[in-house]
C-alpha cells in the first residue's frame, strides 16, 4: 500500500524527506529478507544433519540384521550407555531440547526483529523495554545486538525458552504515555482547554499519530499540591521503529510544557524545608557547653566564629 509506505500528511502531500525515508525502508526490508533467507538455509542444513544421523542409524540396524546379528542387543547396549550419559548431562540436554522447540515450534522472532528479554514475573515497562536486534538464529544459539550500546551478545535458545520475549516488530501501533502535572488550585476548565490543545496538536500530525486514546488522572498528591494526568496516544509505527516514536513523544511533551506556560498553569513544586544538624564530636562539644551553661552564665558566642571553628575541623591545620 503506497499510502502506508509514503505516509502523506492530512492534505495528501508527500515531502521529499518522507519519500527518501520510504525508499530506505524498502531497502532495509529487502536486506532483512536476504539475511532471513540465508539464516533459514543454515537452519535447514542443521535439520539435514539431524535427519542424516537418524537415517544412517536405521541403515546400520538394517545392515546388522542382514548379516545375522541382532539389532536389539546392539540397541540395548547402546541404550545403557546413552541413559548413563543422559543422567550426567540431564539438565543441559533438557535445555538444549527446549531451545530446539523454541526455534521449531514457537518461533517468537525472526532475523531483524527487535526483542525485549525479561523474566516472566517482572512487571512490564509502560515507557518501552530495552531492545535487542536479532542478527542470527540456529538450533542452539541466538545472536543479538543491544540497540542502545551496539553490544553483541550470544544467547542459548534453551535459556530464552523460559524468558518473556516481547517482539517489537509484531507489536504494531505503539501506545505512548506522556505525564503532566497541574497544581490543585488550577480550575478544571483550564485543564480541559489544555486537553483540547494537545488533542488538536496530535490530530494535525496524522503521519505520526493515529489519535489520542485518553486523558485521565494518574496521581493525586495533596501534600505536594499537584494532580498528575496521563496522556495516552497511539502511534503509527510499531515499537520496531523506536526512534520516530521517541521523537514524536518528545514533541508532544515539549508542546505540553509550552501550553502550560501559555495558560499559566505550569506546576512548581513547593519549597522544602532544610534542617541542618551537627553530628559527631562537635555535637558532643555543643551538648557539654550547654550543660555547663546551665551552671554558670557565659557570654554568647558569635555565630560567625562558631562557623569558622566548624570549618577548621574539616582539613584545617593547627598552629603550634
Amino acid at each position: 500500500d503506497l499510502k502506508e509506505l509514503l505516509g502523506p500528511d492530512k492534505d495528501g502531500r508527500v515531502y521529499i524527506v518522507d519519500f527518501v525515508g520510504a525508499i530506505d525502508k524498502v531497502y532495509k526490508k529487502l536486506r532483512l529478507l536476504e539475511n532471513a533467507v540465508e539464516n533459514a538455509s543454515h537452519i535447514d542444513q542443521s535439520y539435514e544433519k539431524v535427519i542424516n544421523v537418524c537415517f544412517y542409524f536405521v541403515i546400520g540396524c538394517i545392515v546388522l540384521a542382514a548379516f545375522g546379528a541382532s539389532p536389539l542387543n546392539f540397541l540395548a547396549s547402546l541404550g545403557t550407555i546413552l541413559v548413563s550419559f543422559g543422567f550426567m548431562i540431564g539438565s543441559g540436554t533438557s535445555q538444549l531440547f527446549e531451545g530446539v522447540l523454541l526455534v521449531l515450534t514457537r518461533q517468537p522472532y525472526d532475523i531483524g526483529d527487535k526483542i525485549a528479554i525479561a523474566n516472566v514475573d517482572d512487571p512490564a515497562d509502560l515507557q518501552g523495554s530495552m531492545h535487542w536486534m536479532v542478527e542470527s538464529i540456529d538450533l542452539v544459539t541466538t545472536v543479538a545486538r543491544l540497540v542502545g550500546t551496539n553490544e553483541v551478545a550470544s544467547f542459548s535458545n534453551g535459556s530464552l525458552a523460559r524468558m518473556r520475549l516481547i517482539n517489537m516488530n509484531r507489536s504494531p501501533d505503539a501506545i505512548v504515555y506522556v505525564y503532566t502535572r497541574f497544581a490543585t488550585d488550577i480550575p478544571y476548565s483550564t485543564i480541559m482547554v489544555f486537553r483540547s490543545a494537545v488533542e488538536k496538536f496530535i490530530e494535525d500530525r496524522p503521519q505520526e499519530w493515529i489519535g489520542m486514546l485518553g486523558f485521565r488522572t494518574n496521581r493525586v498528591e495533596l501534600e505536594q499540591n499537584f494532580v498528575e494526568y496521563a496522556i495516552v496516544m497511539k502511534h503509527q509505527n510499531a515499537w520496531q521503529n523506536m526512534v520516530p516514536i521517541l521523537e514524536s513523544k518528545a514533541a508532544v511533551a515539549s508542546f505540553c510544557v509550552e501550553a502550560q506556560k501559555q495558560l499559566g498553569c505550569r506546576y512548581q513544586a513547593p519549597s522544602m524545608g532544610i534542617e541542618i544538624t551537627m553530628a559527631g564530636v562537635k555535637a558532643k562539644e555543643t551538648d557539654q557547653a550547654g550543660d555547663e551553661g546551665e551552671k554558670e552564665a557565659k557570654p554568647k558566642e558569635d555565630p560567625l566564629k562558631r562557623l569558622m571553628a566548624l570549618a577548621g575541623m574539616f582539613g584545617g591545620k593547627k598552629e603550634d
